[in-house]
This record gives structure tokens, C-alpha cells and sequence, in this order.
């Protein structure tokens, strides 16, 4: 029986980064083994085991067969036989395909080492073809890491992307790897690599489509490089779809609420900031898009999601800093309106309405020809 760490934890332990979670391949052993020294089975479709007193994740050494499609479509072999070689050969790219055995020793039999040195993300074996959702990790990894692609790799994802392979792929799991993409320093990258193999339109169809002429990729691609703030760049990602008049398709980047609803909440924004030069819009569709964008209900929150489009400011020309600032100013002076004397003064709950309706339109054209809006 023998133990080694795997995967992350040495690959992170090379580049010099503190890592955290530490998993374990045990070779020469067994499920019956495991439990009789104290571990604690956790695996269904595959042993893996808590250490008795660390808690750590333990796996049996394991190989895997396609059987179906999909990301789950495998049956695995965990015998005392499999070697930890042919555990690593089952891994997605060579710098997760590296061993450390307990003098510390690296064993690296797919010179993941060297790709690491040369800054390089290259898959183990054809294999990798089996599981799309590899696809995504690769895009994730070169985001993480600014690393480059190796060029075998991008012609076995352009393959994955033209025979459409992602599609066999949840929901949630995609919108988890852009997620975690995004909140990395080197997002753009993400991108990068799945427009470059063709599978931006499998991934994401309707941000494919607004962004098919190469410009509209620049601009993806250069905002997203200067952003840091992963909310921001949930936004962008709004943007572009609202400039394409897609902002129905916002639930294509995230399913929680939070996120949901500050893309929804923007997208009022970015029309207006879009028309703000025809000066079309009335002072009824000015309250409207207080409204949509929770103005009213939440001042604090919609003044942050005012900072963080003023972000997006710097890098696009149609986003007018002086139309942000007059956007705060309306809603501030909206919500402190007094309506206490239309109450004390009108009996009717609908005729209250209309003079609170009126009140808040008379303020809203006060306000813009302040600032000439």
C-alpha cells in the first residue's frame, strides 16, 4: 500500500503557491483494506475515504471507461492492480497529472513539471475528449494562471467545439466554471479560449451572437482584461448582451438571485445610457427605469450598482459619467420625497396615486433640465 498527493495541492506547491486542499491516490490497496484501518467511505461511484483523524480525502487508484455520453458516462476500475501512473494518465491536463510520494519525491510521468516551467496547459491523452466539461476546465485553468494553450490541445477542443460536445453538459456546471473563471485576475482568457475553438456559441449561444463581429470581441475581450471586480464583470457580460437587444438572455450567465438580479437591474440602465444622446426619453420612462432597476425600493443598493457600471465607464465610450451621476442624483431626490400632505389632503387611494405619480414626474423634469438631459 502506498500514498501519494495529488492533483492541485503539488501542482500549486511547484508554482509556489500556499495550497489548501490536499488529496490522496492510495495504491495497492482496497475498499475492505481502507475500512479496516479506520477510514470512512464517502465515494459512491468511485472508493474515496475520510482519514480517521485528518478528515482528508483518500482514493483508491482508479482507471475509467467511457461508456455513455456525457460528463458522467464512465465506469471505473479501483483494483489493488491499478498503478498510480494509469491514475494519473485519467486527468485532464498534465499539470494535474502530477504525483508527490511521502519523502517528497515528484513522480511526473507526463512532464507536467515542464509545462508548468514553460507556463503551458496540455491535455494528458486523447482521452480527454471523453468528458466536455474539460473543455471549460482548460478555458478556467488559462484564466487562472495566464497560461498559454498548447497547440495539440486547441485543435482537440476546436474538434469538441465543431461536434458541439458541450451540450451534453448541465447547466450548473457550466455557469460554475465561468463563476469561478471570472473571479480571476486573467478572465478574459477564459474567453479567449473558447472563441478561438469554436465553443463560445455551445457554452454561451446568445453572447456568440452578440459578439459576432471581431470588434464586439475586442471589446469583450479588452474590458474584461482592465476589470477586477467579478460583479463588474457579470455586468459586462450584460452590456453586450442589452447593446444586442438580448437582455433577455441574462439567465444564460448565472441561475442564483443575487446575480440575476443585478444584471436585471442594469439592463434598464444600459438602455437608457444607449439613447441617452437622441434625448427620447420621457420624464414616464425615466421613472419606469427607476423602477425596474429597484431605484426607489433600495437607494444604497442602486447606487452601488451605479459605481460599479461607472466602472465600465473607463472602457466604454457610450457610458456617460455625467448620465450615471444624474441617475444617482434622481433617484436620491426621488426617494426623500415628502408625500405626507397629499394623504392628510386626499381621500381616494387612486387620486393619491395620480398626485404621488405627478409629484414624482414634475421632480424628475426638475432634475434633468438641472442637467440639461
Amino acid at each position: 500500500m502506498s500514498i501519494y498527493r495529488v492533483g492541485g495541492y503539488v501542482r500549486d506547491k511547484l508554482l509556489g503557491i500556499t495550497p489548501h486542499d490536499c488529496d490522496y491516490v492510495v495504491t495497492g490497496s482496497s475498499a475492505d483494506e481502507m475500512l479496516k484501518l479506520g477510514y470512512t467511505q464517502v465515494g459512491k461511484s468511485f472508493p474515496v475515504f475520510l482519514h480517521p483523524k485528518s478528515k482528508e480525502e483518500y482514493a483508491l487508484a482508479r482507471t475509467e471507461r467511457k461508456i455513455a455520453s456525457g460528463h458522467t458516462g464512465f465506469i471505473t476500475n479501483s483494483s489493488k492492480e491499478v498503478t498510480l501512473e494509469q491514475d494519473l494518465s485519467r486527468r485532464d491536463i498534465t499539470i494535474n497529472a502530477i504525483a508527490e510520494d511521502a519523502e517528497g519525491k515528484i513522480i511526473d510521468p507526463f512532464n507536467g513539471v515542464q509545462d508548468l516551467r514553460d507556463r503551458i496547459i496540455r491535455h494528458v491523452s486523447p482521452a480527454f475528449s471523453e468528458d466536455p466539461l474539460r473543455i471549460l476546465r482548460v478555458a478556467r485553468f488559462a484564466a487562472r494562471f495566464n497560461f498559454d494553450v498548447a497547440n495539440e490541445t486547441i485543435e482537440l477542443l476546436t474538434s469538441m467545439g465543431i461536434n458541439q460536445d458541450g451540450l451534453t453538459l448541465s447547466r450548473e456546471r457550466i455557469l460554475g466554471e465561468l463563476d469561478k473563471a471570472l473571479s480571476y485576475k486573467y478572465s478574459s482568457q477564459f474567453f479567449n479560449i473558447l472563441i478561438k475553438t469554436k465553443n463560445l456559441s455551445v457554452f454561451f449561444p446568445n453572447l456568440a451572437k452578440a459578439i459576432g463581429e471581431q470588434n464586439q470581441q475586442k471589446i469583450l475581450i479588452s474590458t474584461l482584461e482592465q476589470l477586477q471586480d467579478i460583479k463588474t464583470k457579470y455586468l459586462v457580460l450584460a452590456y453586450i448582451l442589452s447593446i444586442s437587444s438580448l437582455q433577455q438572455k441574462i439567465n444564460e450567465f448565472a441561475n442564483d438571485k443575487q446575480t440575476l438580479n443585478l444584471m436585471k437591474h442594469a439592463i434598464p440602465i444600459f438602455e437608457f445610457l444607449a439613447h441617452t444622446r437622441d434625448n427620447n426619453f420621457t420624464d414616464e420612462q425615466l421613472l419606469d427605469l427607476l423602477k425596474q432597476s429597484n431605484a426607489l425600493r433600495d437607494n444604497q443598493q442602486f447606487a452601488l450598482l451605479l459605481r460599479l457600471i461607472s466602472e465600465l465607464s473607463n472602457f466604454q465610450n457610450e457610458i456617460s459619467r455625467l448620465n450615471l451621476e444624474f441617475l444617482k442624483e434622481l433617484s436620491l431626490t426621488l426617494t426623500q420625497l415628502d408625500f405626507s400632505d397629499l394623504v392628510n389632503s386626499t381621500s381616494l387611494n387612486q387620486n393619491i396615486a395620480r398626485a404621488v405619480y405627478a409629484r414624482q414626474l414634475l421632480t424628475i423634469n426638475l432634475v434633468r433640465t438641472n442637467y440639461g438631459i
